[in-house]
């Protein structure tokens, strides 16, 4: 078996203070033209808790040495560095790749 994709899972809480929301989330379309400047990257996706108070954010890689790659990066680095500067806090990043029982996505049955 080759190389399996991985994913990176951030998760953060937008700050409080709506001026510093708003510049973080203009600042935002910044920091994902980065990731999609990364090598390896497969696919990029955001989604808003309408319930909670916590972001997320999945990039998808082509493989776990891509994903760590990033994690690892200056490009990484300034982004959280100025996601906290605006601030934005309790933010948690997660590296997963496919588990051995589950090499490949699962659906239902189609009828």
């Amino acid at each position: 078996m080759g190389a399996q994709m991985a994913i990176i899972v951030m998760t953060w809480e937008n700050p409080a203070d709506s001026t510093k929301a708003r510049g973080a989330n203009e600042r935002a379309k910044e920091w994902r033209a980065t990731v999609l400047r990364q090598p390896g990257i497969v696919e990029y996706s955001a989604f808003v808790n309408r319930i909670g108070a916590r972001d997320m954010a999945v990039d998808s890689f082509a493989t776990v040495g891509d994903a760590a790659a990033f994690l690892g990066s200056q490009d990484f680095t300034d982004i959280v560095t100025e996601m906290k500067a605006f601030g934005v806090t309790n933010i948690d990043t997660q590296l997963l790749e496919r588990h051995a029982d589950v090499p490949e996505a699962l659906r239902s049955a189609q009828r």
